[in-house]
Formats: C-alpha cells, sequence, structure tokens
C-alpha cells in the first residue's frame, strides 16, 4: 500500500468516530441514539473543550456511546484535545443523560488533565448540552425519519378492531371518517420515515466507499484496524436500516387492508343512516 500523510489518517478516523448504538430500548431510544449520532460532531467537542479547558486547543471525537437508561438515555462523549504549549494528548469524557422530554443532566466524569474542570465550567457544560444540542435531538427525534410509528400504528389497529366488532347501529359514519383519516396520516408517516431511512442508509454506503478508498492507500497498523472497523459499522447500522423499512413496508401493506375494510364498513354504515 502506499503511504497517505498523517493528517489523512487522522482525518478519516475522526469523520467516522466508534458509536455503539443502543440496540435494545423503546422506539424513542434507538431513534434517539440515532439522532446522537447525527448531532454530536468536532462542533459539538470543541464546543465542550472550550467550556472545561478554555486555554487549551482541538477537540475531537474519541468515542461516543448510546444507552438506554430507564426510560431515557445515557450519553458518554469522550472528547480528545491537545495542551496549548507542548500540544500533549488529553481526554475529558462527559456522561450526559436525557428523556425524552427533559435534559437531566451533564457531568465530567474521567479525565487525564492536570487542570480540572471549575464548578463555573461544569455549570457551564451542563446549559450548553441543555440548551444548544438538547434542542436540536428533540427536533431530529421528533422528525419524521426517526419518530418509529409503530406505537400509533398499534393504537389504531386496535381502534379499527374495535369499531369493525360493533354492531352496524352503534357506530356512525363519522367515527369510520376519523380513522380513514388517522390510516391517511399513518401511511403518509410510514412513507416519509422509509424515505429518511433509505436516504441514511444510503449514506453510509456512501461514507464506507470513501473510508474504503482512503483505507486502500494506508499502511498496515492500527489506523488501518480502526478505518476497517468504523467500515463494518457503517454497513451494519446501513443493514439495520433498510431491514426497518421491510418492516414498514409490511406495515404500509397492514394499512391497506385496514383501509379497505374501513370503507367497505362506511359504505354499510352511509346505508344504514340514509335508510
Amino acid at each position: 500500500m502506499t503511504r497517505v500523510a498523517l493528517p489523512l489518517m487522522v482525518l478519516a478516523i475522526a469523520a467516522f468516530p466508534g458509536l455503539a448504538l443502543a440496540e435494545e430500548g423503546s422506539p424513542w431510544q434507538k431513534g434517539a441514539a440515532i439522532a446522537v449520532r447525527k448531532a454530536v460532531d468536532d462542533n459539538v467537542t470543541v464546543g465542550i473543550r472550550e467550556i472545561t479547558h478554555p486555554t487549551e486547543k482541538n477537540g475531537d471525537i474519541k468515542s461516543l456511546s448510546a444507552d438506554p437508561d430507564g426510560t431515557g438515555l445515557l450519553v458518554r462523549i469522550s472528547v480528545h484535545w491537545n495542551g496549548r504549549f507542548l500540544g500533549t494528548d488529553y481526554v475529558t469524557v462527559v456522561q450526559w443523560r436525557f428523556t425524552e422530554s427533559d435534559h437531566v443532566s451533564a457531568t465530567v466524569v474521567s479525565e487525564n488533565s492536570p487542570t480540572r474542570v471549575s464548578d463555573q465550567a461544569k455549570m457551564g457544560l451542563d446549559d450548553y448540552l441543555r440548551e444548544t444540542l438538547f434542542a436540536e435531538l428533540k427536533t431530529l427525534v421528533s422528525g419524521s425519519h426517526l419518530a418509529d410509528p409503530a406505537t400509533a400504528f398499534q393504537s389504531f389497529q386496535a381502534d379499527v378492531t374495535a369499531l369493525l366488532a360493533k354492531p352496524l347501529r352503534q357506530v356512525m359514519v363519522q367515527e369510520c371518517d376519523k380513522l380513514l383519516d388517522r390510516c391517511k396520516g399513518l401511511a403518509d408517516k410510514i412513507a416519509e420515515h422509509i424515505k429518511g431511512h433509505e436516504a441514511q442508509a444510503a449514506g453510509d454506503d456512501a461514507k464506507g466507499v470513501r473510508l474504503k478508498a482512503i483505507l486502500e492507500q494506508m499502511p498496515n497498523g492500527e489506523e488501518e484496524g480502526r478505518i476497517e472497523a468504523a467500515i463494518k459499522e457503517l454497513q451494519d447500522e446501513a443493514k439495520a436500516l433498510r431491514q426497518e423499512v421491510q418492516r414498514w413496508q409490511g406495515l404500509t401493506g397492514q394499512l391497506a387492508k385496514r383501509r379497505e375494510e374501513l370503507q367497505l364498513r362506511r359504505k354499510a354504515q352511509a346505508a344504514l343512516e340514509g335508510a
């Protein structure tokens, strides 16, 4: 292999840091874990470093994890930065907890710098993640491409089943219309969900291709192994996203069947009420 300049290797690794996504948990927790990957970038880690160690320099992601924590999410962000004068490598680890509705806390849980984080900086860090990053995550997770419609679909299924089980004289046409409106809204939601995940999977594919091109120019060594691991992570995520797309496509088929059942029931209700 042809040796490439060190900055290129560093750039390749920094651009695709390892992230342990939540493999278990609620649809919201899984969506939030994906949103963390989209939101936590070098701008965020530089921001963390500027708050915790304002006189030093740089700030990039060393590692990132997102795991279910009760009904919320526990995120650990390891920020690599350098001393201003000697360029010494340091790492500050931030632990951040939040739920679907609230920021809970952000704390420094570990670091190897001789300069400790001040109490004022700790408060500033909590404010920064609450007011800046949490607000962005709420927007991302509530977006149609992240918010899993499965829960709404289950509720819709139960309501349709209950309506169809009732005698004709106990149901009004308006009840059928309301469920048909919900059916259309769910179908639109799922279609947007599928589109968003297909786009994200394609993005992962593109990142993997770029990393493979860089990998072909690299000498054997630790960096090569890390990039291979990043490529596999992207491939695994793209596969998981496409599996979710298949699941939602199945829901689309079920929705179409329920729509037909509701439309037939509505015709019968309209005929009865018009009699």
